[in-house]
This record gives structure tokens, sequence and C-alpha cells, in this order.
């Protein structure tokens, strides 16, 4: 008898835990602009829809050429953008024009969210990381 009560217990608690999942906040890229200098503007998206209140650890970048560690950036709400360009970034960071892959990978609880961007028709370098 122990043991069947211990079986649909068991059962109970595993089933709530697939039932209600929590999700947690990610850094998507939202939009990159190129103006006639070939400057950028990459904007990334932040989206917490459950309101977990999980901060999010860090957000790193990497395109074909280019890695770099963003800033820590407090994001406030549920729904937020940043935009972010070279001359924001402390040691800059590469972005091709016409053809190029560009990865943000955001991190909560050491877990980790990618989001990617490939445009262009001559990609031939993968992302190095």
């Amino acid at each position: 008898m122990k043991k069947i009560c211990i079986s649909i217990l068991s059962l109970v608690i595993g089933m709530s835990i697939y039932a209600n999942p929590v999700s947690l906040p990610t850094v998507e890229i939202s939009e990159l602009y190129f103006d006639s200098s070939d400057n950028w503007k990459l904007e990334l998206a932040y989206y917490d829809l459950d309101q977990t209140g999980e901060v999010i650890d860090s957000v790193f970048l990497y395109s074909t050429s280019d890695t770099i560690k963003l800033p820590f950036h407090e994001f406030i709400g549920d729904v937020e953008f940043w935009v972010i360009t070279k001359e924001s970034l402390e040691n800059g960071f590469a972005i091709k024009r016409y053809a190029d892959t560009i990865k943000v990978v955001s991190y909560v609880w050491g877990e980790a969210f990618e989001d990617v961007l490939v445009y262009g028709n001559d990609l031939e370098t993968p992302i190095n990381y």
C-alpha cells in the first residue's frame, strides 16, 4: 500500500512540474540598420512576459568576425528595446554591411537563449565562439 501511495504522489508531483513551466526572460534581435556612412544600429528586444523577476546575467554578441560581452543593462518592465551602436560599445564590434551572421546569446540562471540574424548571400564563414 505504501508503494502505491508513494507512486501516486510521485506521479502527481511530476505532472505538476511540467504543467507549470517557468518562462525565463529573453533578449532577441529586433532590427539592424545601416546608414549611408556604414554606421550600424542594432536593436535588441527584451521579453519577460511572465514577469518572473529574474535578471539577465549577461549578454554576448557574435558576428562572423567579432565577439563582445555587452555591458550590464537593467531592463524595466516586461518588454523593452535596447539600441546598440559601435560608438556605444567600449571595445567596438564589427558587423559587415552586405553579408553577415549575428548571434545574440543571453544568460539567465546559467541557461542560454540564442537568437540569430543571417543576411546577405555570400556567407562562407561561420560564427566562431
